[in-house]
């Protein structure tokens, strides 16, 4: 399995511009800095689709689960974790790469990323 650390820069802006994030370009941790519960379900719908190619998927991937973890729990459905277990598993190069990013000490606490990744 390749190691996968971060998205790319060029993945980074491609996401920002599709959701007209806030980046402002200084974030030393995107995936995390721009993590949104309320979007989860927007992410997911262009995660699934097939205009993005696999660093924007990856990173979206990111965006997703960042998402997920740092959402309200009560706003997350089991629906939403259905679909994004659904999606990523199913892209086994984003999974793959998501998996080894998570695999370095986070996948040990996160809840909601252990139920779509394992």
């Amino acid at each position: 399995m390749a190691t996968y650390k971060f998205p790319t820069p060029d993945a980074i802006k491609t996401i920002n511009a599709l959701f007209d994030l806030p980046a402002h370009g200084g974030e030393q941790d995107w995936e995390i800095e721009l993590a949104d519960g309320s979007r989860i379900a927007e992410f997911l719908t262009a995660l699934s689709g097939e205009s993005l190619d696999v660093e924007c998927r990856s990173a979206l991937a990111l965006l997703v689960l960042h998402s997920l973890t740092y959402a309200d729990p009560i706003d997350i459905t089991g629906k939403i974790v259905a679909a994004a277990r659904r999606i990523i598993r199913g892209d086994k190069e984003v999974y793959s790469r998501v998996l080894s990013y998570w695999s370095d000490g986070f996948l040990d606490h996160e809840e909601f990323v252990c139920s779509v990744l394992r």
